[in-house]
């Protein structure tokens, strides 16, 4: 039976919601409950740092801000290259032939 082409369009958009981005070790990581709490300080920082509000509070403040900023540019810089690298892996098998 020959599927239509609407047919294999709503296939592919499931098979690719479904296909996680993200290998599976570094996603148990990256949705750990410390690393979230992380996740959430560092984007205060950034928030803080990009809105200026940061100036009203003593330099020590300033100096944890841009820390954390730099940990969390670090981070999701790393969680980029991952993601690419591990989207051109999925695309290269043979997962999505439909």
């Amino acid at each position: 039976m020959k599927k239509t082409i609407l047919q294999r369009i709503i296939i592919g958009v499931k098979l690719g919601w479904k296909t996680p981005n993200l290998p599976e070790n570094v996603e148990k990581f990256h949705f750990n409950p410390i690393v979230r709490v992380l996740r959430v300080i560092c984007g205060f920082s950034t928030i803080s740092l990009l809105s200026g509000r940061i100036k009203e509070l003593p330099i020590f403040f300033t100096y944890i801000a841009i820390f954390f900023t730099s940990v969390h540019l670090i981070y999701f810089s790393y969680i980029n290259i991952i993601k690419f690298k591990h989207t051109k892996k999925v695309l290269k098998s043979n997962k999505f032939d439909i």
